[in-house]
């Protein structure tokens, strides 16, 4: 499994859901996360499906697809996009590149 969080608290909840699952997990986390992302991270402990994409931004024209800090950039596009062209932008976040799902995606 290859995970990519987006953020510190996607990155806590992915980590103790591969600390959880019997298969051996890959967590790739951006230097980003220790410098420029802030937010609260709570200390109860919580897991984040691995293989189950998030819907980040609801839309109709346009889906972007990306995972870890760069859907902070996709955000960024689907609101130009709106802006300038009146185009509804759907974002969705990865979270894991392996397995994928396809489900949402395609959707």
């Amino acid at each position: 499994m290859i995970v990519i969080p987006r953020g510190p608290i996607t990155a806590k909840g992915l980590l103790l859901s591969c600390i959880k699952d019997p298969d051996p997990c890959i967590i790739f986390e951006p230097k980003v996360l220790y410098r420029a992302a802030v937010e609260e991270v709570p200390v109860a402990e919580y897991h984040i499906p691995i293989g189950k994409a998030e819907v980040l931004v609801q839309g109709k024209d346009v889906t972007l697809i990306g995972w870890g800090t760069q859907v902070h950039v996709l955000k960024e596009v689907a609101q130009l996009a709106a802006s300038k062209f009146k185009a509804s932008c759907e974002v969705i976040d990865l979270v894991s590149i392996l397995p994928w799902d396809r489900d949402t995606v395609c959707e």
